[in-house]
């Protein structure tokens, strides 16, 4: 049960990671310069990712807990 807990803990601090991160970001004007765009496009889907990567692994991880 505890490494369920700090698992749950983790994957919300990813995600509140990646909010703050994102919400930070577009605080700037990136609209006049296509490398910054492209750049924060990337990052976008390398947080995704991650982040994807992240559930599916507490997701079989889950499933393997309950048997």
């Amino acid at each position: 049960m505890d490494k369920l807990f700090w698992r749950v803990t983790a994957l919300a601090l990813h995600a509140s990671a990646n909010f703050l991160l994102i919400t930070w970001l577009t605080d700037f004007d990136i609209s006049g310069s296509w490398l910054a765009t492209a750049g924060f496009i990337v990052l976008l889907a390398i947080l995704l990712g991650l982040f994807t990567w992240h559930i599916l692994s507490f997701l079989f991880y889950f499933k393997n807990k309950i048997k």
